[in-house]
């Protein structure tokens, strides 16, 4: 035992201070000799397995304990409690998590929690800052003296008084009244350092850290001056010994303590819940039971084609899972969530097919947990439990994110508030985030922090130290600009935590009380308890975790199944999403195609170039996909090669014979984890579990098991017959592909997901973007994405209508009509007091729709952005152009607001004459909007433009010349050439050097907005085409402006709408949407349209084709003009 041990420490994970990191901390006890260390976190034990593991590999001892905020007549004052044994170990859990609980306190502890729970912990008073200290220097002395006899009743030698001597105020104080109290009483003195930082010279990181969180300047006077002190870091024995030479007592006793402290936190061991019984073996035999009677259903069942041959091996199968499972004490853990699913689905909430290993187990899909049979699609259940790698098994399950909340309150309704809870996350300073807040807290200009934020990769996971290895430029700018102090000082403090939040899917669930097996704290959002521990330490100390985890396609698919049953009056022809087939041709055609915009998972840019290359046409192309689209493989070419492969353009070859069933299916290539299973089992004899050893080793680079399975490997494959060298080079192949190997049980999970969305997207298109632009309608560019793709499908784009009004968009029978709530600044409150008026009658007018509505709910400004979107044009009959209805109603809007707010009757005046013909007999209509305002004021509102008459329509007619929009620049390669239609928002021209004036010009697409950039050159040559609001058409390279951080177009050509037709030669594209137009088609009616048009393109216009829609299904006739 070293001559001092620091009993009060706080780590990063205060939050409120300290930057102390445990990886730093602990080596720094080692090295100042010391042989054991407290860590004291405010109000949590967050860190207390991190802190543990980092002592262990230090062979330094851990103490645990916490800095507790107690509320008493001083107020909220300061007490630290040290678990000495199991007991005070449990009681700390206890303490701090009835703290949380009291709400009324704001989380503090009391005088009666400590009587309750005073067993096993030893408590030192807090200094200066604690309730005896606070009354000390009050000079309430009796108050102190009857607090201590209090301590010392409760917690007799387990209560010490704390003193501290860090040159912060009142210490001495404090010191001088409690020593004498101390002494007559018989109470031990205990010194502490109240450490906040490892070394002294980082108190400035420590200062730091706080301005930014309270966005403060060091340069000011901090609003905690004189609460912290440089000597607040980790003293040395000496040290301490040297500044309480006076009260040597006070040092020693620091050493008595942390003798009386042995504690260890207890890992490895599952505390799970016993479900549905008691009785463990009983939950085992109605397992048993459950999944046989399951089987049995499943295999008579004639929608699961399962051939007769293979019932045994159905059979077999289910066998082996249960004797696992139940064997390694699961039972339990299957059948909640299994519960839990059913639960789900008996109430209508979605739930998906599956995610992750829990994808490869026939037990999960005969309980209903997934929705995959894991003997067709060849998954191996290792890959989910393994005798031989003893962990949890990892149910995750994906709920309708809409509903998922409601998922979880059945699992605390179900096994009780107490034993229920979420799971705590831990936010970092990253990189960006780093150099932002020090860059204020500093004193540096916002564009000197600019200058270097800039340059850093956006890439999740940077830090600093590589950032700058990469990229030179960075500590060249810093150099430049006087920020290198800016720019050192981020590194030291990069990466610390700053906030706590929860997860947004974990959930444990305890067989008792959470509290007795883990620290939590009160989410006072949910009212839910949240375990401490991040999610790998809250399963290290014992916690079973369930995922339960949201995903929002799951909504779209539910929600463009019920538009589609709608329409179906036979419950019997209902379509479900189980029973979407797998090999539909109008789904293959249209994910061939790359139409995939919208489709779970193939949206990128990236994504569409794979699988214009990839061409899938089956289920299992989309399984490859999901799992080829990632760095690894991509790097690899491996998706190429596929591809080449998959097109007979590269010949398919096997490294041995004995694979090619095993990879048959992938053209001889591994792309998945489970394909390094299926070789060592099949070329070197291993059994499931010893595969998925070898699997998980290669994963994980376990250096010494790698050369035990290698040997392994390498004897099995000669029993087989396979040379030695070939099966050395297998093996190193199989462990160059684990880098990047991808879980094939998830991939299939997910494309059943991405398959069914395109089955829909291809199928009932009108059904499925209602219902996917609705479940995006909080996200303004999603929206306007979906939108796009709308109306590129063909798809007939209504606005919203006040008389009509639906929060969600409906599919009409030849497109949408948008939703309200799809424009931005308009909620579910505002729609139901639209609807509650509307139940009475149509609306009449905007004066009407202003008498009758809640106009303390709706407000002025959404009526307005209702009149912009469309909303209204059907109570102004009189005015066919909605340009023309929209100005009208904008001019009548405050007259018409005001007399619904007033509470005027519309029928009565002075006059006798209805107020609202009183107002507009003599009524001059203004200005209608021109193209320009209404595709500006439908982009504002809507996302996008809808109207005939808007510029959407220019659009249209150039998509066949556009190569990408503006959003989707930044998918594009340096230097390449893009064409790209859209709306100039507005122009900024400066010199360039003597050579002429360059023009940046903001270009609004249909998605997105870009700069172009035109050189003085280009400028001189097309600057008459620069106008605000003029539509143009720009050809050039696509280049990248380190400085903006952004993607742009360097312009060689520049088109308005006339010289765009004229260069092109563009088709006119007549469409045919809706029932009345395609009425007009008839045989004499074509040889009309093509005399007509045949004459035009004579004169100078243009080719033309009628395209004729019904139901996302496209006609295409070449008129021959």
């Amino acid at each position: 035992m070293s001559d001092f041990v620091h009993l009060a420490v706080h780590s990063e994970y205060s939050l409120v201070d300290s930057v102390v990191f445990l990886d730093r901390l602990v080596p720094a006890v080692k090295e100042l000799g010391m042989s054991c260390v407290a860590l004291t976190d405010k109000g949590n034990l967050t860190a207390m397995l991190k802190f543990q593991n980092a002592c262990f590999e230090q062979g330094i001892k851990p103490i645990f304990g916490c800095d507790l905020t107690l509320l008493g007549p001083s107020g909220k004052t300061k007490l630290l409690a040290l678990a000495a044994n199991q007991d005070g170990y449990h009681n700390l859990l206890r303490l701090v998590t009835n703290a949380s609980r009291n709400v009324e306190s704001d989380g503090c502890a009391d005088y009666a929690m400590l009587s309750e729970l005073n067993e096993g912990l030893i408590l030192l008073s807090g200094g200066v800052a604690g309730d005896l200290g606070q009354r000390l220097l009050s000079d309430d002395y009796d108050s102190a003296e009857r607090l201590l006899d209090w301590y010392l009743q409760h917690f007799g030698d387990r209560f010490y008084a704390e003193i501290t001597r860090t040159g912060r105020v009142h210490e001495n104080d404090y010191i001088e009244s409690v020593v004498p109290l101390a002494s007559a009483k018989g109470a031990p003195l205990v010194a502490t350092n109240d450490v906040i930082c490892v070394k002294e010279d980082e108190f400035v990181l420590h200062d730091a850290k706080l301005c930014i969180q309270r966005s403060e300047h060091m340069g000011e006077s901090y609003s905690w001056k004189g609460q912290y002190s440089p000597f607040q870091h980790l003293r040395s024995a000496a040290d301490m010994a040297a500044q309480f030479k006076d009260l040597p007592d006070a040092i020693e006793n620091s050493i008595e303590i942390a003798q009386r402290c042995n504690v260890e936190v207890e890992t490895g061991t599952y505390y799970q819940r016993p479900f549905p019984k008691e009785d463990e073996q009983e939950n085992a035999q109605i397992l048993r039971e459950t999944v046989g009677d399951a089987l049995e259903q499943f295999l008579s069942d004639e929608q699961s084609l399962v051939d007769e041959s293979d019932y045994a091996a159905y059979r077999t199968r289910a066998d082996y899972e249960l004797d696992v499972i139940i064997d390694m004490g699961f039972a339990g853990y299957f059948m909640i969530v299994s519960d839990i699913v059913k639960w789900a689905r008996d109430q209508g909430i979605p739930v998906g097919p599956g995610r992750g290993s829990g994808a490869a187990s026939l037990v999960a899909m005969l309980l209903g947990i997934t929705g995959l049979d894991p003997i067709k699609h060849k998954l191996f259940f290792e890959r989910l439990l393994n005798r031989d790698r003893r962990s949890m098994p990892d149910l995750d399950i994906d709920f309708c994110a809409q509903r998922r909340d409601e998922v979880v309150g059945y699992v605390v309704e179900q096994f009780g508030r107490e034993c229920v809870g979420l799971i705590a996350t831990q936010g970092t300073l990253a990189a960006k985030g780093i150099i932002h807040g020090m860059g204020r807290a500093l004193g540096y200009t916002h564009s000197d922090v600019s200058r270097i934020t800039r340059l850093i990769p956006i890439k999740p996971g940077t830090k600093l130290e590589d950032a700058c290895k990469e990229i030179p430029e960075i500590e060249e700018t810093a150099a430049a600009y006087g920020c290198t102090e800016l720019l050192e000082e981020s590194r030291k403090l990069e990466g610390v935590v700053a906030t706590s939040g929860v997860h947004p899917a974990g959930v444990v669930i305890g067989p008792d009380r959470l509290e007795e097996f883990v620290p939590c704290q009160l989410d006072e959002e949910t009212g839910l308890l949240v375990a401490q521990l991040d999610k790998d330490d809250v399963e290290k100390a014992g916690m079973v975790k369930f995922d339960l985890l949201s995903l929002k396609n799951l909504t779209v698919i539910e929600r463009t199944i019920q538009s589609i049953n709608l329409t179906r009056e036979d419950i019997s022809s209902h379509l479900h999403a189980k029973d979407i087939p797998l090999d539909d041709r109008n789904t293959f055609r249209l994910i061939a195609a790359a139409d995939t915009e919208g489709v779970f998972q193939l949206e990128s840019a990236g994504m569409k170039r794979l699988i214009r290359q990839l061409r899938p046409d089956q289920f299992e192309d989309i399984v490859a996909l999901v799992a080829l689209y990632r760095p690894g493989p991509l790097n690899a070419g491996v998706d190429r090669s596929y591809a080449l492969r998959k097109r007979g353009e590269e010949r398919v070859s096997y490294d041995h014979d004995l694979l090619e069933p095993v990879l048959e299916n992938t053209y001889g290539l591994m792309i998945y984890q489970e394909d390094v299973m299926s070789v060592s089992r099949t070329l070197a004899g291993f059994s499931g579990g010893e595969a998925d050893i070898l699997r998980e080793a290669m994963g994980k680079k376990r250096s010494e098991k790698l050369v035990e399975l290698k040997d392994r490997f390498a004897e099995g494959c000669r029993g087989n017959g396979v040379e030695p060298k070939v099966a050395a080079e297998i093996y190193e192949k199989m462990l160059g592909f684990s880098e990047y190997a991808f879980p094939r049980a998830h991939s299939t999970a997910y494309a059943v997901v991405t398959y069914q969305t395109a089955y829909l997207k291809a199928n009932y298109p009108n059904e499925y973007m209602a219902a996917a632009i609705s479940v995006e309608r909080g996200d303004t560019k999603r929206v306007e994405r979906l939108l796009a793709e709308a109306d590129r499908m063909g798809l007939v784009l209504a606005p919203p209508d006040v008389n009509e009004p639906n929060a969600n968009c409906v599919p009409t029978e030849d497109g949408i009509r948008i939703g309200m709530t799809c424009l931005k600044g308009v909620g579910d409150r505002d729609v139901r007091a639209i609807q509650e008026a509307r139940e009475e009658r149509k609306f009449e007018s905007l004066f009407d729709f202003c008498m009758r509505v809640d106009l303390t709910t709706v407000q002025r400004n959404t009526i307005e952005r209702l009149i912009k979107a469309g909303a209204f044009d059907s109570v102004e009959p009189e005015f066919e152009q909605p340009g023309l209805v929209r100005a009208v109603l904008l001019d009548k809007l405050d007259r018409a607001f005001h007399a619904g707010a007033d509470g005027m009757d519309p029928s009565q005046s002075l006059f006798g004459v209805p107020q609202e013909q009183e107002v507009f007999n003599s009524y001059v209509p203004p200005s209608a909007l021109s193209d320009a305002e209404l595709y500006e004021t439908e982009k504002q509102t809507i996302g996008f433009a809808v109207s005939r008459e808007s510029m959407r329509w220019y659009f249209r007619e150039f998509e066949s010349i556009c190569t990408c929009s503006p959003s989707d620049v930044a998918d594009a390669a340096k230097d390449e050439v893009a064409v790209i239609a859209g709306r100039i928002k507005a122009t900024t021209v400066r010199d360039g050097g003597g050579r002429g004036e360059i023009a940046n010009v903001a270009l609004e697409g249909q998605i997105g907005t870009l700069t172009l950039v035109l050189w003085p050159e280009q400028y001189r040559k097309f600057s008459r085409f620069v106008i605000d609001n003029e539509f143009v058409i720009a050809k050039g390279r696509v280049r990248f402006d380190n400085f903006k951080k952004e993607h742009q177009l360097s312009v060689n050509s520049l088109f308005d709408v006339a010289n765009a037709r004229k260069h092109w030669r563009a088709f006119i594209s007549l469409r045919f949407n809706s029932v009345e137009s395609r009425a007009l088609l008839t045989s004499e009616n074509l040889l009309r349209f093509q005399r007509f048009f045949r004459d035009v393109e004579r004169k100078g216009g243009r080719p033309v084709e009628i395209t004729i829609q019904k139901n996302g299904a496209s006609l295409r006739v070449d008129l021959g003009c």
